[in-house]
């Protein structure tokens, strides 16, 4: 069995989710306390040749609110992952933007440290 070197890390710092229980992070948690069951029986074709006609499939969800709708043509499969990686770097965004603001209210970084941060931040905004 191969041993992960100490020097490879990551570092999960967002969520995203597209799921049968909801289409972000919100959604989906407040399915899972409410014990609410994302499997249904199959709908997106028809399955009454298949042993196992049920899954949990993504219902009601668009991907045009997300990317160009273009790009969803062209990506149709990758769709899920790139919203998921979408909403994930937003939800970190969130937290070190609030960070940024508690420094700041503290004052450990001067104007033009906070202002350096921020736009590297804001950078990442366009991901």
């Amino acid at each position: 069995m191969e041993t992960v070197s100490p020097h490879k890390r990551v570092v999960v710092t967002g969520m995203g989710v597209i799921a049968s229980l909801g289409h972000n992070v919100k959604d989906f948690w407040a399915s899972l306390l409410a014990g609410k069951c994302g499997i249904d029986r199959i709908s997106l074709f028809d399955p009454k040749d298949y042993a196992c006609q049920i899954g949990a499939e993504v219902r009601g969800w668009d991907p045009t609110q997300h990317m160009d709708a273009k790009e969803v043509l062209a990506l149709i499969e990758e769709t899920y992952g790139l919203t998921n990686t979408t909403q994930a770097i937003k939800d970190a965004l969130k937290e070190q933007n609030a960070a940024i603001v508690k420094l700041a209210n503290e004052e450990t970084l001067d104007d033009a440290e906070v202002a350096a941060l921020t736009a590297r931040i804001d950078k990442l905004h366009t991901i």
